[in-house]
């Protein structure tokens, strides 16, 4: 969970000035042209797709193999034609990749609906449009420029990055890194440790157990933790301009610090501090210590609640 982050500045503003030249495609569309194909496909292989423009949908089954239906949208014909998708595939391997003419193709999109193993691993890098992904098995990774990112069901680790867009992930199984630009960030149900780092949008993660790290990063923007403190968990959440939420069993076992330089601190746990002072730093141990927590914000509240 050391990934660096996958896009320079400089690219990200390229790309998502790419972005909004394909948007106009979706409210123009008049003509459409759909093709379905099945590919065998190892059932731990993976599947690897890159898209300009359009949503990309993914489920599983038991086959060994993946059916792909691929939607392309335009304002004619015509424009219809300047738009293909290449296909490249191994027994552990397939690989889609939309390809585009360059003049005329910005009015073109393709949606895509893949069916693949369910122990097959997952890679997708789009520019303009929502990923969906269910019931998979294997390793995720999704990229995407401008679109929402909605994952569940998982098995295995989950990687994701979004410049603008939402990315929600619920009753998961794995570790799971996720970095954000403008969105926000909502995880439930997630057994394994986590690491999110946004710049504008809330950070909110809901019945989190037997995670023993988790890091959230913020600028702008709420922070909520609600779940375990795991005996050997270390947990950060740090953000510059927001509140942050923490909800933990009235039983939990944890040694806490934290700062704040402008907000207020409210707890239901004894701090053995002022809770109405403002700007201060504590320190306690709740119970009998263990779990590990770090709380630090700039211009915000901390609070801390028992789950009800």
């Amino acid at each position: 969970m050391n990934k660096p982050c996958l896009l320079s500045y400089f690219s990200m503003i390229i790309l998502v000035i790419m972005s909004q030249a394909f948007m106009p495609v979706f409210s123009q569309a008049k003509t459409t042209e759909v093709k379905t194909e099945n590919f065998d496909l190892n059932e731990d292989g993976q599947v690897v797709i890159s898209n300009i423009s359009g949503d990309i949908t993914v489920t599983t089954w038991s086959k060994a193999q993946v059916q792909m239906t691929a939607t392309k949208i335009a304002r004619s014909k015509e424009d219809l034609d300047k738009v293909t998708y290449k296909i490249r595939r191994s027994e552990k391997k397939l690989r889609i990749e939309t390809e585009y003419e360059t003049e005329g193709a910005n009015h073109v999109s393709v949606n895509y609906e893949l069916i693949i193993p369910d122990k097959a691993a997952l890679e997708v890098e789009t520019i303009s449009g929502d990923v969906t992904a269910t019931g998979l098995g294997g390793q995720i990774e999704i990229e995407t420029i401008s679109g929402d990112i909605k994952i569940a069901q998982s098995g295995n680790t989950i990687d994701s990055s979004v410049i603008s867009g939402d990315v929600s992930i619920m009753d998961g199984k794995g570790n799971a890194e996720i970095s954000s630009i403008s969105g926000d960030v909502l995880i439930t149900n997630l057994i394994g440790s986590i690491a999110v780092s946004s710049v504008s949008g809330d950070i909110i993660l809901k019945n989190i157990s037997q995670s023993e790290k988790i890091k959230t990063e913020a600028v702008s923007g709420t922070i909520q933790y609600e779940g375990d403190a795991h005996p050997n968990g270390y947990y950060s959440f740090d953000c510059h301009s927001g509140t942050i939420k923490l909800i933990l069993k009235p039983d939990a076992n944890f040694e806490i610090q934290g700062e704040t330089f402008s907000g207020s601190i409210q707890s239901d746990f004894e701090l053995g501090t002022d809770d109405q002072k403002i700007g201060k730093e504590f320190k306690a141990r709740i119970g009998t210590g263990g779990a590990q927590f770090e709380v630090s914000t700039f211009s915000g509240d901390i609070s801390l609640s028992t789950i009800k």
